[in-house]
Parts: C-alpha cells; structure tokens; sequence
C-alpha cells in the first residue's frame, strides 16, 4: 500500500484517473497493428486523428428488436 501512496493520494485530490490515458495508449496500439504498411508517418497521424473523433459504444446491440 505503501508503494501506491503519491497515487492514491493524487486521485483522491484531484479525481484523475490513469484509465481513459490507458484506453487511448490501446488504441494507437492496436491501429500501429493493423496498419501495417502505411505509406507514411503522417497517414498513421491522420489515423489516429480520425480514430478520437469516433463515439465509442461500449455494449452495442447486436440486433435490433421490432415492436
């Protein structure tokens, strides 16, 4: 406990949080992934741009019912 003190005392200050940070350092990950082999650094950057501007949805229906 002794070792997360600065932390514990940090979030119960100010209320930050490391998991939206982490959420975004996963996601640049996995679009390094998947776009292997772009032309270049600033069509990654693009990316990136475009991924954060995408509502995420966390549970998403998978169907849709009709009255």
């Amino acid at each position: 406990l002794m070792n997360h003190h600065d932390g514990i005392i940090t979030y119960a200050v100010y209320h930050i949080s490391t998991g939206k940070m982490e959420g975004i350092n996963n996601k640049i990950k996995t679009i390094r992934r998947q776009g292997y082999g772009y032309p270049d650094d600033e069509y990654f950057f693009l990316k990136l741009i475009d991924m954060s501007r995408v509502d995420y949805v966390r549970n998403p229906k998978s169907h849709k019912f009709c009255d």
